[in-house]
Parts: C-alpha cells; sequence; structure tokens
C-alpha cells in the first residue's frame, strides 16, 4: 500500500526582467542569457531556502503550480506574456525540486492589484509518493 504525502510551499520573487518577457528587446543576446542564468539561480535559492531541509522521502509524483502576479495598479497586462516570463523562475524552481518542469501541473495564473508591491509567487504543492 502506498502512501502519499502533500506539501505546500509558497515561494516569492522580485519582478522578472524586462529582457526576460517574450517582447523584451536587448541588442546583446549574451545579456538576455546572463539575466535568465542569474534568474535562474536567484529562483534556485529562494525555493531551496524555502524547503529548508526538508527533502522527500520518495520521489516527487505531481508539482501543482500558481501563479500569483502581484502589481502596483489595475493598468491592462497581458497574461500571457507575464506568464511566459517565470521560465526562468519555473526552470529554477524544478532544478532546487530535482524534478524535471515537464511534470509541472499549472493552474490558472492570478493578478493581484496590491499598491506598492511588485512581485511574482509561486504556490507550490509537492506530491510525494
Amino acid at each position: 500500500m502506498t502512501t502519499t504525502t502533500t506539501r505546500r510551499i509558497t515561494v516569492t520573487f522580485p519582478p522578472v526582467p524586462h529582457v526576460l518577457h517574450p517582447n523584451g528587446r536587448t541588442r546583446r543576446i549574451g545579456y538576455r542569457a546572463a539575466m535568465f542564468s542569474k534568474t535562474k539561480h536567484d529562483a534556485y535559492i529562494a525555493t531551496r531556502e524555502e524547503l529548508g531541509l526538508w527533502l522527500p522521502a520518495g520521489s516527487i509524483t505531481a508539482v501543482t503550480v500558481t501563479r500569483r502576479f502581484y502589481v502596483p495598479d489595475r493598468r491592462a497586462r497581458d497574461i500571457d506574456n507575464m506568464e511566459a516570463s517565470t521560465k526562468a523562475l519555473a526552470d529554477g524552481c524544478a532544478q532546487a525540486l530535482g524534478v524535471n518542469d515537464s511534470i509541472f501541473h499549472w493552474q490558472p495564473s492570478e493578478i493581484v492589484v496590491e499598491r506598492g508591491r511588485r512581485e511574482v509567487s509561486f504556490e507550490i504543492q509537492l506530491e510525494v509518493g
């Protein structure tokens, strides 16, 4: 008989650099690659800190992720571009969890208007079996 344990963590990140947005412009491809690598590393560190010393006893069977974008005003935003810009964050989280990000089950994203706040948070639910 197998038992499945569930654990929830919430990881908060600073805003994603504009060059990582799908419509982001840069004249140097190396700069974009460096920013992607830095953002991925920062996401890895933030996820490991949130996990603490907890490591799954078994293998992670499912990862459900809900993205929350905290924005300071009610301007119209393209949710597809906002979601696409979080690829480096997802890669860093997957690396910290020791899984491939292809097993992530993405829930619909939310945009939360909160004056003076610009962040992205991932609410991650892990199923270990």
